[in-house]
């Protein structure tokens, strides 16, 4: 007769809390952002005033590109998170989209640009409407909870017979 093996016991580990909690606060924050640039009537009118308050020298159709692509970008992306699904492939694109914003708020500050952030709709919830270094610090600490999820050592799955 053969007996059942032991239950492997459940190990919490302090990096895999660590990790889950920037997952769904990544994705969170992300999912909140993505719906206000996105939610008639007012959302997607918004962003795109404050894309093209940041004066950036593009052609017409890859910054219309970027305001109808950004918002569902973040949206795929921290649904994603939030299920667990290919989180680190979603971590890695919203912290490439992160570096991005963390670049063009610093060309808008070095230009002295009075530049209003569509991140969050009308409601911002950690930063003053204009942009300063507080959204630097903002998308810096977000930037690193992506990297967390994305450098995060992940068990690997053992084969019982």
């Amino acid at each position: 007769m053969t007996t059942a093996p032991a239950p492997t016991p459940c190990r919490v580990r302090p990096a895999g809390v660590l990790v889950s909690r920037c997952e769904t606060l990544l994705g969170a924050i992300f999912l909140w952002a993505s719906v206000n640039k996105l939610r008639p009537p007012n959302g997607p009118d918004l962003f795109a005033e404050s894309i093209h308050a940041f004066k950036i020298d593009l052609p017409d159709v890859l910054t219309k590109l970027g305001i109808g692509v950004i918002p569902w970008v973040e949206l795929i992306s921290s649904v994603a998170l939030l299920l667990g699904i290919c989180t680190r492939g979603a971590a890695l694109v919203l912290s490439a989209l992160l570096v991005l914003f963390i670049a063009l708020i610093s060309q808008a500050l070095l230009r002295h640009l009075n530049v209003e952030c569509g991140c969050f709709g009308k409601l911002s919830p950690f930063c003053p409407p204009v942009v300063g270094p507080c959204n630097l610090v903002q998308n810096g600490i977000l930037l690193a909870m992506g990297l967390c999820i994305i450098l995060a050592r992940r068990p690997q799955p053992t084969m019982t017979a």
